[in-house]
């Protein structure tokens, strides 16, 4: 760095034959000393940038350092004093040269306030580099030259209007696509002719797949490109037209998830059977049932994920796929899973048998015998509780009748015995 800072350095015991050394420089006379001896001044030398020691040096001896920083010296925003040519086709592709100061390595260029676009050639000393104008409509516009020290005054450049008979655009169906290609697009529009060629964001000229006899539409397919706003425009005999914007959008990368449980063709007794899988630790699954949502979790780290339907689903056969968003976007469907929900009946039986007998002081013998049976059955849905048990009122009856038939075998021994 150049150096020629006046510096102050306060302390004590400093005489008339002190000296400084900055960074073990030779000895430096200072520019003035204080009487009492607490101080003096010095003017920096020249010095690479960064920190560095100074001391002060008497006849008795050498003081402990003190640290100095050189600072980098700032770096000259660029200037543009000429640009050649100043003017060109709409459709872009003219490689223009900029001449002034300042021109580095990480210096870019903007048209119109454009994304930086890097030159194609630096000289060595930084006094000219050229670049490659995009795509633009007709009309003038600011230039300009950026590095780290700054952003240069504007100078014009002029985009000129196709010539008369240049083929004119209307409009793009679909004007989007994947960042993969392959789209077939259709240009609207008037003067297209058999040799007319597409162009996507400056590219190599591309042959459409087709063109109308009547010059209004021309299909042709997207090259691969990077996500974002590109000019597409058309060229022929005549000259190139002004540009229309086609979009190229991010492609989902995430691979879908895999079900493996329930298994292709199971059947499983409960409407709110374990669903689960594997997928990309972090992401988000969804299971559907056709268009209805079945439950919704978030994937472990080990790659696992598991659910149970938010509402049970009901018997007979049903058809689940999963999707997951990850870090990498959304994914299409899984594999389908077919499985047979058949919910258990509950059932109870019960029976019953009672016999009575009896004998008294004369000969005679009596039995009784009155079997009773009962049966229920219920059907549980759900998570509700099959019905179970007996039933008791044939039991009841038959016991009745054992107790009355017991009474009056009762009475009538008696009545003999009197």
């Amino acid at each position: 760095m150049a150096g020629g800072t006046s510096v102050t350095v306060t302390g004590t015991d400093f005489t008339d034959d002190s000296t400084v050394s900055v960074d073990g420089s030779d000895p430096i006379t200072p520019d003035s000393i204080a009487a009492d001896g607490t101080s003096l001044t010095f003017t920096t030398p020249a010095h690479a940038a960064g920190p560095v020691d100074v001391t002060v040096t008497t006849p008795s001896g050498t003081s402990d350092p003190l640290t100095f920083t050189y600072n980098a010296a700032p770096v000259a925003a660029p200037t543009i004093a000429a640009i050649d040519p100043d003017n060109g086709p709409a459709g872009g592709g003219t490689t223009v040269t900029l001449t002034g100061t300042g021109f580095s390595t990480d210096t870019t260029v903007s048209v119109d306030g454009s994304a930086p676009i890097t030159p194609t050639t630096i000289s060595d000393d930084g006094t000219t580099l050229t670049f490659t104008t995009p795509v633009h409509a007709a009309g003038p516009v600011d230039v300009t030259v950026t590095n780290a020290g700054g952003t240069s005054d504007p100078v014009t450049y002029t985009y000129v209007a196709p010539p008369a008979g240049a083929p004119t655009l209307t409009a793009l169906t679909p004007d989007n696509g994947p960042t993969t290609g392959g789209t077939s697009v259709t240009i609207t529009g008037s003067d297209f002719t058999a040799d007319s060629t597409v162009s996507v964001d400056g590219s190599d000229p591309i042959a459409p797949d087709s063109v109308s006899a009547d010059g209004t539409s021309l299909t042709f397919t997207t090259p691969a490109h990077a996500v974002g706003a590109v000019s597409v425009t058309v060229t022929s005999a005549a000259g190139t037209s002004e540009p229309v914007q086609f979009t190229y959008t991010a492609v989902a990368t995430t691979e879908p998830p895999v079900i493996t449980t329930p298994t292709d063709g199971s059947t499983v007794t409960t409407g709110t059977p374990t669903i689960g899988g594997t997928g990309e630790p972090g992401a988000t699954v969804t299971v559907r049932d056709g268009d209805t949502v079945v439950c919704t979790v978030a994937v472990q780290l080990d790659g696992t994920w598991t659910c149970t339907p938010m509402v049970p689903l009901g018997p007979g056969s049903h058809t689940i796929t999963a999707t997951q968003v990850g870090a990498a976007g959304a994914s299409g469907p899984s594999d389908t899973v077919t499985f047979t929900v058949a919910l258990t009946d509950g059932n109870g039986n019960g029976n019953g048998n009672g016999a009575g007998n009896g004998n008294g002081n004369g000969a005679g013998a009596g039995n009784g015998n009155a079997p009773g049976n009962g049966n229920g059955s219920g059907v549980g849905n759900g998570d509700a509780l099959a019905y179970t048990g007996t039933d008791t009122a044939p039991m009841l009856a038959a016991t009745a009748l054992l107790l009355v038939a017991g009474a009056v075998l009762m009475i009538a021994r008696r009545r003999r015995r009197s």
